[in-house]
C-alpha cells in the first residue's frame, strides 16, 4: 500500500513538473516571438526614420529656396526695377507653388510598437522615451488639426 502511494505521489510530481515545464517553454517561446517581432519593428522604424529624414531634407531645401525667392521679391519691392518681370514672375510662382509643401511623417510603425506592447521589450531607455515623446507629439498634432 505504501509503495503504491509513493508511486502515485511520484507520478503526480512528474506530471506536475511536466505541466510546469510546458508552461515555462510556452511562455519562453511567446517571449522570443515578441522579441523577434520587436526587433523587426525596430528595423522597420530605422528604415522609416531614414525615409522621413530624406523627405525632411527635400522639404528643407524647397523651403530654403522659397525663402531665397521671397528675399529677392522683398529686395525688388524695396528697389524696383532690380529684377526683370520674368524673374519676378518666376520667383512669385516658385513661392506660391512651393511654399505650401507639407511633411507627413509615417507613424504606423510607432503605433504598432505601442499597440503590440513592444515598447516594454526595448532595452534602450532613450529609444523608449523618444518613441513615447513622438507618439505624444503626434497625438497633440492630430487633436490640433481636427
Amino acid at each position: 500500500m505504501k509503495k503504491s502511494v509513493y508511486n502515485y505521489l511520484l507520478d503526480f510530481i512528474v506530471v506536475f513538473l511536466g505541466i510546469l515545464l510546458s508552461f515555462f517553454i510556452d511562455a519562453r517561446v511567446k517571449h522570443n516571438d515578441r522579441v523577434e517581432h520587436k526587433n523587426f519593428l525596430i528595423h522597420q522604424l530605422e528604415n522609416l526614420i531614414k525615409e522621413d529624414l530624406q523627405q525632411l531634407k527635400i522639404v528643407e531645401n524647397t523651403l530654403h529656396s522659397c525663402l531665397e525667392a521671397i528675399d529677392l521679391l522683398i529686395d525688388d519691392f524695396d528697389a524696383p526695377t532690380k529684377l526683370a518681370p520674368s524673374e519676378l514672375v518666376q520667383n512669385f510662382s516658385w513661392v506660391s507653388s512651393k511654399m505650401s509643401i507639407s511633411f507627413f511623417p509615417q507613424k504606423s510603425i510607432y503605433n504598432q510598437i505601442l499597440q503590440m506592447g513592444s515598447l516594454e521589450l526595448i532595452e534602450s531607455e532613450k529609444l523608449k522615451k523618444n518613441c513615447q515623446n513622438y507618439t505624444n507629439i503626434m497625438m497633440i498634432a492630430m487633436r490640433q488639426s481636427t
